[in-house]
This record gives C-alpha cells, structure tokens and sequence, in this order.
C-alpha cells in the first residue's frame, strides 16, 4: 500500500497514508509501513542465500520508519516536475535508517504510537537511543527485530555478510571476566565483556543506536582501576557505537576508541 517516491544512491524513499487514486488515505499508514518492512527484510534474506549459493554480491538491508505531517507535492519548476515529500519528518526516517542495524527496522517515537502491536510482536521491539544533529540529548526511538523467532537465520546472514566483505575482526579481543570491570556512561553503569587495542564491548541496561558518542569511564570494585587510567591521562574514554544486539537481561554493544592515540591504546591493554 505504499508508495516508491525515489531511489536515492543505494537507499529508496517511499511513504504511507496518501492515495493517488482518489481514494481516501489509509488510516493505518503505521501498520502498513511496518508490515512492508518486515516483508521486505525477510525477502532480502530469502534472495541473499539464493545470491550466495550463485556467488553473486550479499548485501544487508536496514530500514527507518517515521510518522510526521509532510509536505506532498510538485517541488519543480516550470520545466521540471518533482512530485515528492519534504520535512524534517523525512529526514529524521533517514537518520533513523542510518542508526539501524542491519536487517533490523528503527522506527521513531510517534510511528510506535500509530501501531496496533496485536498485528505484530511485542517481544521484536526494543527501545533505542540515537543521536542527530542539532540535538545534544539522546532521542528515543525503536528498533524492531523481524528475525526475533529466527535468529539461526539473522546469524547465517551475518556470516555471509562478513565472508563476502572480509568484515571478520583480525585484532586479539581479551576477555573480561564477568562482573570484574565495570563501565560508566550517561546511561548508567555496565559491566565490560571484553576489550582490544582499538575498542571495547561492554553490557549495559539501555539499548544506544549505532554511530552515537559517547563518554566511558572503567573502574574495579576497589576504585583502583579508575585511578590508575586516570594517572595514565587515559580516561575518560570517547568512543563511538558501532554495533548494538539485545541480551538475555541487558544489551550489548560494540565501541570504538576514538580519542586515544596507539601508546596510549597500549597503555590502556596493559592496564586492564
């Protein structure tokens, strides 16, 4: 029931809730969105397994889903027709894509509440903090799993994904043991799972979109830690969400190092 309005480089734009046939517009423009992205993340799996056993390319999908008034209409001039849909609404369903992980689907605060989540399950959708400009504070948005009941098939994908891509890490991950370090962020505290010369995985109670900054600060039960990556001018670590995935109780992320230089990366390896 949408519309395909544009391809944009290797994206496409496309809306709910206008018809052009004189029809009136559907009232539940949310479900249907939600409903085409989940089709379209699951026909992209079936065609990626199909591509891989062809050797042909296997590429991830990630989809943003925004509900905001739009101006709908001709934007071209006298000798060019546009017909197209322009606000910050549109923009923020694009940076609600880039903050996505793949093969998931994020969608904004005022999409959830148009939902009828009888239609769809619950235990898909995870509450997520994403960055944009203009905005110093985290803004809540919702990142919804298609895959929640096949996640042997979100892996296989994954895998593929990385082969094709040469994405697999090559840097040595130590691991932490469990409850042995703790982290700091404006979202609360973590515990570190483990850490390599460029980045750190660590659990916390909050779910933080991909590509959002943050501030982290790593301490030992005694508060030795903290101090001695303090005399070291190590902390405080800023670092950048590369990946994101919900745990049994909590959510794991992925950072990486962004202000530290190689000795002082080193420093922090023999630290911890």
């Amino acid at each position: 029931g949408g519309i395909v309005n544009k391809t944009i480089g290797d994206g496409m734009l496309c809306y709910f809730g206008y018809r052009h046939d004189g029809k009136p517009p559907m009232k539940n423009h949310a479900d249907c969105a939600l409903a085409c992205a989940i089709a379209i993340q699951k026909f992209n799996w079936e065609s990626c397994i199909i591509a891989e056993k062809d050797g042909k390319p296997v590429f991830p999908l990630r989809i943003g889903i925004n509900t905001a008034p739009v101006y709908l209409g001709d934007i071209g001039g006298r000798e060019r027709i546009d017909f197209t849909v322009i606000a910050h609404g549109v923009n923020y369903a694009q940076r609600l894509e880039a903050a996505c992980e793949s093969n998931r689907i994020m969608i904004g605060v005022s999409t959830k509440d148009f939902l009828d989540m009888t239609q769809f399950k619950p235990e898909a959708l995870n509450k997520r903090y994403i960055q944009i400009k203009h905005h110093k504070e985290p803004l809540v948005a919702f990142e919804y799993n298609p895959f929640v009941e096949m996640p042997e098939a979100e892996s296989l994908l994954k895998r593929l994904v990385n082969k094709l891509h040469n994405l697999a890490r090559e840097e040595e991950r130590i691991l932490v043991a469990s409850g042995l370090i703790h982290i700091e962020t404006i979202f609360g505290k973590g515990m570190l799972r483990d850490f390599s010369l460029s980045g750190l995985s660590f659990e916390l109670g909050e779910y933080i979109a991909k590509d959002m900054k943050i501030e982290i600060s790593l301490d030992n039960q005694d508060g030795s830690l903290k101090e001695r990556l303090r005399e070291a001018e190590i902390l405080p670590i800023y670092g950048m969400v590369r990946w994101g995935r919900a745990g049994h109780d909590s959510y794991i992320h992925g950072v990486l190092i962004e202000n530290l230089i190689d000795s002082q990366k080193h420093r922090m390896i023999e630290i911890l």
